[in-house]
């Protein structure tokens, strides 16, 4: 399989890193300029991605071939193409000998081949055969690495129609969202515009792991961009603000540090693992917590996630998952709702300004919203109309407080997270900032005013300079008139509403 050298290779070219970097700008009227894919047709987005990487063509005739079965031989293509050049032009199935005319075609046999993906058939390739969905489900699971995930159910309904040898290559299809349906009709061949959008989902997934800042050392703590990387791509994942978990790793490991100066697991006097000091979670393997920074990560989102959704803790009424100020009191639930964190003083009614999850708001003010930049005023987070009698609690005991007020209604403005935002959105500038050339604040720059409309042009990518402290990311924008065009820290942008610049 591709899990050790050859589809690290793929995943850290430089075609890779630019699909993960979002640098696609779609402006045809059709999706990478196929006459058979309109703009928001299903496939059309992955089908954009990968052509525009060079990872998939289109047929002879100027279509795509969206409805067309994928044959075998053109999947070996697709992903042989990408792995470094490493095989050879020898045959390695009956039919296809070495001086067969599609030469592109023997080698990328030849690469499927040593990769364990495609076996053959009585020692055929049969390239012109068309790849059914549970042969896809194989492919995709072992060149990209995915492994089934612990605790999470597939919704295929269907599994009884697969071979037995196929199951739990779709069971991890499932499990991953790779493949999103209940009818997943294993035997049915699987059409181009289908496996696109397979491939550009496997790819995404793949991404998590941020494979262009290459692997991480053992014992040791990756350039504070790649753990930028590992942390966004972790939370966005999960769907919960990467402000957020950015703020919530700031407090608890201080730099971001998985990993003493000896090389050794941070681990607190209270027995908190790693960055994200995951503590008394015996449900996680201890020594990954330790000394895997992904697992690490992944673990703390996981129990974020699991602090939003409990049913007892206060919500903001019409507020979702992506409100930034909607994660106050999870925040709290990660630490402990214990009386050392009332959002209010009880005795005085004054803020708790040591509260763990005032502590961990006032890092996305000043991280993610620059509040520690003098030149720039950037936004505060809205505040809770709380009373001291929304929390009952003895001051003196460690029993945990109890909320006498489920829902808040917020007067001032709430902020959606700024990492959500697709190729086409429209944001606005909320301060007099700069527009960069490139990537990073060292770049050449022109000016923009506030409230300037921009369309965002791809999707998140990181400071160029991979030991930058800024926890923002960049997006690569353009003017409304298409006529200026660079990057924008997302610290400076919000969602355009027509009121906002009609202030």
């Amino acid at each position: 399989m591709f899990k050790n050298k050859k589809v690290k290779k793929f995943l850290a070219s430089a075609a890779t890193a630019a699909f993960l970097a979002g640098s696609l700008i779609p402006t045809a009227a059709s999706a990478a300029g196929f006459s058979d894919v309109p703009v928001k047709h299903t496939h059309a987005e992955a089908i954009n991605a990968l052509t525009e990487q060079g990872m998939i063509n289109g047929l002879p005739d100027g279509t795509f071939g969206l409805e067309k079965s994928i044959t075998r031989g053109q999947v070996a293509k697709i992903f042989a193409r990408y792995l470094a050049g490493e095989g050879k032009v020898e045959q390695v199935f009956t039919d296809l000998p070495a001086n067969h005319s599609d030469q592109e075609l023997v080698k990328a046999a030849s690469e499927m081949k040593a990769a364990g993906v495609f076996t053959g058939s009585n020692g055929k390739f049969n390239a012109a055969s068309n790849l059914t969905r549970q042969q896809m489900a194989k492919v995709i699971v072992e060149t990209f690495d995915l492994e089934a995930v612990e605790g999470k159910e597939s919704i295929v309904k269907d599994l009884d129609k697969a071979s037995p040898d196929s199951r739990k290559y779709i069971q991890i299809l499932s499990q991953h969202e790779v493949t999103t349906v209940e009818e997943f009709r294993p035997t049915e061949p699987v059409s181009r515009g289908q496996f696109a959008t397979f491939m550009y989902r496997a790819l995404s997934k793949t991404f998590t792991k941020c494979p262009s800042y290459g692997e991480i050392k053992p014992n040791t703590n990756p350039s504070f961009q790649h753990m930028n990387c590992l942390l966004t791509n972790a939370a966005i994942e999960k769907g919960i603000p990467p402000e957020v978990v950015k703020a919530v790793a700031a407090q608890e490991s201080g730099g971001w540090k998985q990993f003493n100066e000896n090389g050794e697991p941070v681990i607190s006097a209270d027995g908190g693992i790693g960055l994200m000091q995951i503590t008394n979670q015996s449900n996680y393997d201890q020594q990954k917590l330790k000394y895997d920074i992904y697992y690490n990560i992944k673990a703390g989102v996981d129990i974020l996630s699991k602090m939003y959704n409990r049913g007892d803790l206060p919500k903001i009424e019409g507020a979702g998952q992506q409100v930034i100020e909607n994660w106050y009191f999870p925040v709290m639930a990660y630490n402990g709702i214990k009386p050392v964190n009332s959002p209010l003083v009880q005795k005085t009614g004054e803020k708790n300004k040591n509260a763990y999850q005032e502590q961990v708001f006032t890092h996305i003010e000043n991280d993610s919203f620059l509040n520690k930049n003098l030149e720039l005023n950037g936004p505060k987070l809205g505040q809770f109309p709380f009373h001291t009698a929304d929390f009952e609690y003895d001051p003196n005991s460690s029993e945990n407080i109890v909320f006498r007020k489920m829902e808040y209604t917020l007067t001032d403005e709430t902020h959606t997270s700024a990492y959500f935002f697709k190729t086409g959105d429209k944001v606005v500038v909320t301060d007099d900032v700069n527009l960069r050339a490139q990537p990073s604040t060292s770049s050449a720059s022109s000016k923009l005013a506030k409230n300037t409309v921009l369309i965002i042009q791809g999707n998140v990518v990181y400071d160029q300079n991979l030991n930058s402290q800024n926890q923002f990311v960049w997006y690569r924008v353009s003017t409304a008139d298409q006529k200026t065009a660079g990057y924008i820290s997302s610290a400076y942008i919000k969602e355009d509403v027509q009121k906002d610049r009609e202030k």
